[in-house]
Protein backbone atom coordinates (compact mmCIF):
# COMPACT_ATOMS: atom_id res chain seq x y z
CA UNK A 1 0.00 0.00 0.00
CA UNK A 2 2.60 2.71 0.41
CA UNK A 3 4.51 1.59 -2.72
CA UNK A 4 1.32 2.91 -4.67
CA UNK A 5 1.20 6.62 -3.87
CA UNK A 6 5.19 6.87 -4.32
CA UNK A 7 4.58 4.95 -7.86
CA UNK A 8 2.04 6.89 -8.61
CA UNK A 9 3.94 9.92 -7.98
CA UNK A 10 7.02 8.48 -9.91
CA UNK A 11 4.83 7.74 -12.88
CA UNK A 12 3.28 11.21 -12.92
CA UNK A 13 6.61 13.16 -12.54
CA UNK A 14 8.06 10.84 -15.35
CA UNK A 15 5.46 11.30 -18.02
CA UNK A 16 5.24 14.80 -17.57
CA UNK A 17 8.92 15.46 -17.13
CA UNK A 18 8.40 17.30 -14.15
CA UNK A 19 11.67 15.22 -12.57
CA UNK A 20 13.35 17.81 -14.83
CA UNK A 21 12.42 20.27 -12.43
CA UNK A 22 12.66 18.53 -9.05
CA UNK A 23 15.98 17.71 -9.95
CA UNK A 24 17.08 21.55 -10.38
CA UNK A 25 14.98 22.74 -7.15
CA UNK A 26 16.87 19.94 -4.92
CA UNK A 27 20.05 21.01 -6.68
CA UNK A 28 19.52 24.96 -6.32
CA UNK A 29 19.01 24.21 -2.44
CA UNK A 30 21.81 22.20 -2.15
CA UNK A 31 24.09 24.77 -3.60
CA UNK A 32 22.27 27.73 -1.88
CA UNK A 33 23.21 25.73 1.91
CA UNK A 34 26.95 25.09 0.38
CA UNK A 35 27.95 28.26 -0.81
CA UNK A 36 25.76 31.21 0.35
CA UNK A 37 25.32 30.40 4.11
CA UNK A 38 25.64 33.64 5.26
CA UNK A 39 23.26 35.46 3.34
CA UNK A 40 19.47 34.57 3.85
CA UNK A 41 17.30 31.51 2.34
CA UNK A 42 15.65 33.49 -0.47
CA UNK A 43 18.69 35.67 -1.37
CA UNK A 44 20.37 32.22 -1.44
CA UNK A 45 18.18 30.58 -3.42
CA UNK A 46 17.89 33.60 -6.20
CA UNK A 47 21.18 33.71 -6.52
CA UNK A 48 22.12 29.93 -6.94
CA UNK A 49 19.41 30.03 -9.53
CA UNK A 50 21.49 32.53 -11.39
CA UNK A 51 24.81 30.50 -11.07
CA UNK A 52 23.54 27.57 -11.94
CA UNK A 53 20.99 28.49 -15.11
CA UNK A 54 24.06 28.51 -17.00
CA UNK A 55 25.53 25.44 -15.24
CA UNK A 56 22.02 23.78 -16.74
CA UNK A 57 22.29 25.66 -20.04
CA UNK A 58 25.30 23.64 -20.34
CA UNK A 59 24.37 20.18 -19.45
CA UNK A 60 21.41 20.15 -21.63
CA UNK A 61 23.53 21.15 -24.33
CA UNK A 62 25.95 18.38 -23.86
CA UNK A 63 23.17 15.61 -23.02
CA UNK A 64 20.96 16.30 -25.75
CA UNK A 65 23.74 17.45 -28.25
CA UNK A 66 26.99 17.05 -27.73
CA UNK A 67 26.63 13.33 -26.70
CA UNK A 68 24.55 12.24 -29.54
CA UNK A 69 27.39 14.25 -31.77
CA UNK A 70 30.46 13.54 -30.85
CA UNK A 71 30.75 10.79 -27.20
CA UNK A 72 28.38 8.38 -28.76
CA UNK A 73 30.17 7.89 -32.30
CA UNK A 74 33.65 7.74 -29.95
CA UNK A 75 34.91 10.92 -31.48
CA UNK A 76 36.25 11.41 -27.86
CA UNK A 77 39.16 14.24 -28.47
CA UNK A 78 36.13 16.42 -30.68
CA UNK A 79 33.75 15.65 -27.77
CA UNK A 80 36.32 16.85 -24.76
CA UNK A 81 37.03 19.77 -27.18
CA UNK A 82 33.85 21.32 -27.63
CA UNK A 83 32.69 20.47 -24.10
CA UNK A 84 35.60 22.61 -22.77
CA UNK A 85 34.34 25.11 -25.47
CA UNK A 86 31.00 25.44 -23.93
CA UNK A 87 31.91 25.21 -20.33
CA UNK A 88 34.56 28.18 -21.24
CA UNK A 89 31.84 30.51 -23.06
CA UNK A 90 29.27 29.78 -20.18
CA UNK A 91 31.81 31.24 -17.67
CA UNK A 92 32.22 34.71 -19.25
CA UNK A 93 27.99 35.51 -18.42
CA UNK A 94 29.13 33.78 -15.38
CA UNK A 95 31.52 36.46 -14.29
CA UNK A 96 29.00 39.62 -15.61
CA UNK A 97 26.29 38.42 -12.71
CA UNK A 98 29.09 38.48 -10.22
CA UNK A 99 30.37 41.42 -10.80
CA UNK A 100 26.75 43.60 -11.69
CA UNK A 101 24.52 41.73 -9.10
CA UNK A 102 26.23 39.94 -6.37
CA UNK A 103 26.89 42.33 -3.69
CA UNK A 104 30.66 41.59 -3.33
CA UNK A 105 33.55 43.51 -2.11
CA UNK A 106 35.93 44.99 -3.51
CA UNK A 107 38.84 42.63 -3.17
CA UNK A 108 36.43 39.62 -4.61
CA UNK A 109 34.76 41.73 -7.27
CA UNK A 110 38.66 42.63 -8.52
CA UNK A 111 39.65 38.76 -8.36
CA UNK A 112 36.66 38.11 -10.84
CA UNK A 113 38.30 38.38 -14.19
CA UNK A 114 40.96 36.27 -13.05
CA UNK A 115 42.26 33.21 -13.98
CA UNK A 116 41.72 31.39 -11.01
CA UNK A 117 37.52 32.90 -10.98
CA UNK A 118 37.26 31.25 -14.40
CA UNK A 119 39.26 27.83 -13.07
CA UNK A 120 36.88 27.63 -10.41
CA UNK A 121 33.55 28.23 -12.30
CA UNK A 122 34.63 26.16 -15.24
CA UNK A 123 35.35 23.11 -12.70
CA UNK A 124 31.95 23.50 -11.25
CA UNK A 125 30.17 23.71 -14.43
CA UNK A 126 31.56 20.23 -14.99
CA UNK A 127 31.21 19.07 -11.75
CA UNK A 128 27.12 19.57 -12.94
CA UNK A 129 27.75 18.37 -16.33
CA UNK A 130 29.17 15.49 -14.94
CA UNK A 131 26.45 14.66 -12.84
CA UNK A 132 23.70 15.34 -15.38
CA UNK A 133 25.83 13.20 -17.81
CA UNK A 134 25.81 10.53 -15.32
CA UNK A 135 22.10 10.45 -14.65
CA UNK A 136 21.58 10.74 -18.67
CA UNK A 137 23.76 7.48 -19.25
CA UNK A 138 22.16 5.99 -16.42
CA UNK A 139 18.43 6.39 -17.59
CA UNK A 140 19.47 5.25 -20.93
CA UNK A 141 21.40 2.00 -19.49
CA UNK A 142 18.03 1.46 -17.35
CA UNK A 143 15.41 2.29 -20.29
CA UNK A 144 17.77 0.41 -22.60
CA UNK A 145 17.82 -2.85 -19.95
CA UNK A 146 14.06 -2.66 -20.06
CA UNK A 147 13.48 -3.01 -23.97
CA UNK A 148 16.17 -5.87 -24.12
CA UNK A 149 13.81 -7.28 -20.90
CA UNK A 150 10.68 -6.83 -22.74
CA UNK A 151 12.60 -8.19 -26.35
CA UNK A 152 13.73 -11.42 -24.48
CA UNK A 153 10.16 -11.73 -22.65
CA UNK A 154 8.58 -11.63 -26.62
CA UNK A 155 10.69 -13.71 -27.81
CA UNK A 156 10.32 -16.52 -25.05
CA UNK A 157 7.11 -16.14 -25.21
CA UNK A 158 6.67 -16.40 -29.13
CA UNK A 159 9.14 -19.37 -28.80
CA UNK A 160 6.38 -21.13 -26.25
CA UNK A 161 3.69 -20.44 -28.44
CA UNK A 162 5.61 -22.40 -31.45
CA UNK A 163 6.41 -25.29 -29.14
CA UNK A 164 2.67 -25.36 -27.84
CA UNK A 165 1.56 -25.19 -31.50
CA UNK A 166 4.03 -28.11 -32.39
CA UNK A 167 2.45 -30.20 -29.53
CA UNK A 168 -1.14 -29.41 -30.79
CA UNK A 169 -0.82 -31.24 -34.55
CA UNK A 170 0.94 -33.53 -32.97
CA UNK A 171 -1.66 -34.84 -30.39
CA UNK A 172 -4.15 -34.38 -32.58
CA UNK A 173 -2.69 -36.51 -35.30
CA UNK A 174 -2.12 -39.74 -33.05
CA UNK A 175 -5.21 -39.27 -31.04
CA UNK A 176 -6.95 -39.45 -34.70
CA UNK A 177 -4.87 -42.29 -35.80
CA UNK A 178 -5.89 -43.95 -32.90
CA UNK A 179 -9.89 -43.40 -33.60
CA UNK A 180 -9.56 -44.65 -37.13
CA UNK A 181 -8.13 -48.11 -36.24
CA UNK A 182 -11.49 -48.10 -33.39
CA UNK A 183 -13.76 -47.55 -36.34
CA UNK A 184 -11.74 -50.06 -38.62
CA UNK A 185 -12.78 -52.36 -36.16
CA UNK A 186 -16.28 -51.10 -35.78
CA UNK A 187 -15.51 -51.13 -32.40
CA UNK A 188 -18.36 -49.93 -29.69
CA UNK A 189 -16.29 -47.77 -28.09
CA UNK A 190 -15.10 -45.20 -31.27
CA UNK A 191 -18.63 -42.84 -29.81
CA UNK A 192 -16.29 -42.74 -26.41
CA UNK A 193 -13.35 -41.83 -28.25
CA UNK A 194 -15.11 -39.11 -30.13
CA UNK A 195 -16.34 -37.56 -26.57
CA UNK A 196 -13.23 -37.91 -24.67
CA UNK A 197 -11.27 -36.44 -27.80
CA UNK A 198 -13.49 -33.84 -27.88
CA UNK A 199 -13.29 -32.75 -23.95
CA UNK A 200 -9.38 -32.51 -24.75
CA UNK A 201 -9.47 -30.58 -27.56
CA UNK A 202 -11.78 -28.08 -25.36
CA UNK A 203 -9.02 -28.28 -22.98
CA UNK A 204 -6.34 -27.59 -25.85
CA UNK A 205 -8.06 -25.22 -27.89
CA UNK A 206 -10.13 -22.50 -24.99
CA UNK A 207 -8.59 -23.49 -21.67
CA UNK A 208 -4.53 -23.18 -22.04
CA UNK A 209 -4.38 -19.99 -24.08
CA UNK A 210 -4.13 -17.86 -21.03
CA UNK A 211 -0.53 -19.05 -19.36
CA UNK A 212 -0.92 -21.23 -16.48
CA UNK A 213 -3.70 -23.51 -15.66
CA UNK A 214 -5.51 -25.33 -12.69
CA UNK A 215 -3.12 -28.31 -11.82
CA UNK A 216 -6.44 -29.84 -11.14
CA UNK A 217 -7.81 -29.13 -14.56
CA UNK A 218 -4.19 -30.28 -16.20
CA UNK A 219 -4.55 -33.44 -14.04
CA UNK A 220 -8.04 -33.95 -15.85
CA UNK A 221 -6.75 -33.62 -19.18
CA UNK A 222 -4.53 -36.53 -18.37
CA UNK A 223 -7.08 -38.75 -17.14
CA UNK A 224 -8.95 -37.86 -20.67
CA UNK A 225 -6.00 -38.97 -22.53
CA UNK A 226 -4.97 -42.18 -20.34
CA UNK A 227 -8.81 -43.89 -20.86
CA UNK A 228 -8.31 -42.90 -24.44
CA UNK A 229 -5.17 -45.20 -24.44
CA UNK A 230 -7.01 -47.57 -22.29
CA UNK A 231 -9.63 -48.04 -25.11
CA UNK A 232 -7.16 -47.93 -27.72
CA UNK A 233 -4.79 -50.87 -25.94
CA UNK A 234 -7.71 -52.97 -24.15
CA UNK A 235 -5.91 -55.50 -21.85
CA UNK A 236 -3.07 -55.48 -23.78
CA UNK A 237 -1.17 -53.22 -21.30
CA UNK A 238 -2.03 -52.64 -17.61
CA UNK A 239 -2.23 -49.27 -16.86
CA UNK A 240 -1.96 -47.57 -12.99
CA UNK A 241 -2.58 -44.33 -12.19
CA UNK A 242 -2.09 -42.33 -8.45
CA UNK A 243 -3.24 -38.85 -10.19
CA UNK A 244 -5.40 -37.74 -6.25
CA UNK A 245 -3.93 -35.48 -3.97
CA UNK A 246 -4.19 -32.11 -2.41
CA UNK A 247 -3.46 -29.65 -5.78
CA UNK A 248 -5.28 -26.70 -4.65
CA UNK A 249 -4.47 -23.28 -5.62
CA UNK A 250 -1.28 -24.93 -7.79
CA UNK A 251 -1.13 -23.54 -10.96
CA UNK A 252 0.94 -24.68 -13.80
CA UNK A 253 2.14 -24.03 -17.10
CA UNK A 254 -0.38 -25.73 -19.46
CA UNK A 255 0.25 -29.48 -21.36
CA UNK A 256 4.01 -30.04 -19.63
CA UNK A 257 3.43 -33.61 -18.35
CA UNK A 258 1.44 -34.51 -22.41
CA UNK A 259 4.54 -35.88 -24.02
CA UNK A 260 5.94 -38.21 -20.99
CA UNK A 261 2.34 -39.73 -20.70
CA UNK A 262 1.90 -39.98 -24.62
CA UNK A 263 5.51 -41.19 -25.15
CA UNK A 264 5.50 -43.94 -22.32
CA UNK A 265 2.09 -45.23 -24.62
CA UNK A 266 3.22 -44.09 -27.86
CA UNK A 267 6.53 -45.77 -27.57
CA UNK A 268 6.47 -48.67 -24.83
CA UNK A 269 3.20 -50.02 -24.51
CA UNK A 270 1.75 -50.12 -27.80
CA UNK A 271 5.00 -51.48 -29.08
CA UNK A 272 3.89 -54.83 -27.20
CA UNK A 273 1.19 -57.41 -28.13
CA UNK A 274 0.93 -58.52 -24.01
CA UNK A 275 2.29 -57.73 -20.92
CA UNK A 276 3.25 -54.12 -21.15
CA UNK A 277 2.28 -51.79 -18.29
CA UNK A 278 2.54 -47.98 -17.46
CA UNK A 279 2.66 -46.81 -14.10
CA UNK A 280 1.86 -42.43 -13.50
CA UNK A 281 1.78 -40.50 -10.47
CA UNK A 282 1.64 -37.16 -9.40
CA UNK A 283 2.24 -36.34 -6.02
CA UNK A 284 3.07 -32.91 -4.23
CA UNK A 285 6.22 -32.80 -1.95
CA UNK A 286 5.90 -29.33 -0.64
CA UNK A 287 3.37 -26.29 -0.71
CA UNK A 288 4.99 -25.26 -4.63
CA UNK A 289 6.69 -28.36 -5.45
CA UNK A 290 5.32 -31.54 -7.36
CA UNK A 291 6.73 -34.55 -8.73
CA UNK A 292 5.83 -36.38 -11.54
CA UNK A 293 7.02 -40.01 -12.53
CA UNK A 294 6.08 -42.29 -15.16
CA UNK A 295 7.27 -45.29 -16.29
CA UNK A 296 6.47 -47.96 -18.77
CA UNK A 297 7.24 -51.32 -20.19
CA UNK A 298 9.47 -51.34 -23.12
CA UNK A 299 9.55 -53.99 -26.09
CA UNK A 300 13.57 -56.47 -25.68
CA UNK A 301 13.99 -55.70 -28.93
CA UNK A 302 16.82 -52.81 -29.89
CA UNK A 303 15.64 -49.42 -29.57
CA UNK A 304 15.78 -47.39 -32.30
CA UNK A 305 16.30 -43.77 -33.21
CA UNK A 306 12.24 -42.79 -32.88
CA UNK A 307 12.38 -43.70 -28.85
CA UNK A 308 11.88 -39.60 -28.12
CA UNK A 309 12.23 -40.82 -24.37
CA UNK A 310 16.48 -42.05 -25.69
CA UNK A 311 18.21 -39.62 -23.74
CA UNK A 312 20.67 -40.19 -27.26
CA UNK A 313 17.72 -39.23 -29.19
CA UNK A 314 18.23 -35.30 -30.69
CA UNK A 315 15.54 -35.95 -33.18
CA UNK A 316 11.82 -35.20 -33.09
CA UNK A 317 8.95 -32.91 -31.32
CA UNK A 318 8.77 -34.61 -28.05
CA UNK A 319 11.61 -34.43 -25.56
CA UNK A 320 13.47 -31.53 -26.80
CA UNK A 321 10.14 -29.43 -27.19
CA UNK A 322 9.66 -30.39 -23.60
CA UNK A 323 13.09 -29.96 -22.72
CA UNK A 324 12.58 -26.36 -23.84
CA UNK A 325 9.60 -25.48 -22.58
CA UNK A 326 10.89 -26.34 -19.24
CA UNK A 327 13.89 -23.95 -19.23
CA UNK A 328 11.76 -21.37 -21.19
CA UNK A 329 9.19 -21.49 -18.49
CA UNK A 330 10.52 -23.14 -15.06
CA UNK A 331 14.61 -22.21 -15.38
CA UNK A 332 16.15 -22.93 -12.41
CA UNK A 333 13.20 -24.62 -10.65
CA UNK A 334 13.10 -27.69 -12.39
CA UNK A 335 14.88 -31.28 -12.51
CA UNK A 336 14.21 -33.62 -15.35
CA UNK A 337 15.63 -37.59 -14.79
CA UNK A 338 15.29 -39.79 -17.38
CA UNK A 339 16.29 -44.03 -16.93
CA UNK A 340 16.42 -46.49 -19.01
CA UNK A 341 16.91 -50.25 -18.28
CA UNK A 342 16.61 -53.37 -20.35
CA UNK A 343 13.62 -53.96 -19.88
CA UNK A 344 11.88 -50.17 -19.25
CA UNK A 345 11.80 -46.45 -19.22
CA UNK A 346 11.10 -43.94 -16.13
CA UNK A 347 10.94 -40.08 -16.30
CA UNK A 348 10.97 -38.00 -12.67
CA UNK A 349 9.97 -34.48 -13.12
CA UNK A 350 10.41 -31.99 -9.70
CA UNK A 351 9.07 -28.71 -10.58
CA UNK A 352 8.65 -25.76 -8.37
CA UNK A 353 5.51 -24.05 -9.34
Amino acid sequence: MLKSPLLRIYRFLYDTRLYHLVFWLLYVLFWAVLFQPSDRILIALLKSAAVLSFHAGASYFNNYYLLQWFLLKRQYLTYLFSLLLIIALATFPLAIIYHRFFNLGDEVRDSIWTWRFFLANGVSILLTVAVTTSLKLLKSWYQEERRTQALQKVNAQTELKFLKSQINPHFLFNSLNNLYALTLMKSDKAPEVVLRLSSILRYVLYETTEGKVPLEKEIEYLRDYIELEKIRLGERAIIETDLDGDFKQLQVEPMIFLTLVENSFKHGAARQESGAWVKLQIERESDNEIHFHVSNSRSREKSTSTDILNPNNNGGIGLENLRKRLQLLYQGRHRLAIREDVDSYAVDLHIQL
